[in-house]
């Protein structure tokens, strides 16, 4: 409680969320390619972070999602994707 930090798997939710919106479709995790959580990511102290998508317009279904502050990275995602059916 003194001490939060926001769990790996929420910020893999919150990639795939946010990927959704921009491509306004839904869709699901084929696969996890990479994932690196460089940083502890306190929402306390950390309330407002940048969001950074790379791929959204690549034909395949691979994005990459960068979750940082303006001084430190906390969190580098790389996942492939699939439309939901």
């Amino acid at each position: 409680p003194s001490n939060p930090i926001t769990p790996g798997v929420c910020l893999i939710q919150i990639a795939l969320e946010i990927t959704e919106l921009c491509k306004n479709t839904d869709l699901e995790i084929k696969k996890l390619k990479n994932v690196k959580f460089t940083s502890q990511l306190n929402p306390i102290q950390s309330p407002d972070i940048n969001v950074e998508i790379s791929g959204l317009k690549n034909e395949n279904s691979e994005v990459t999602v960068i979750f940082r502050d303006e001084q430190t990275v906390f969190s580098k995602i790389s996942l492939i994707l699939n439309n939901k059916r």
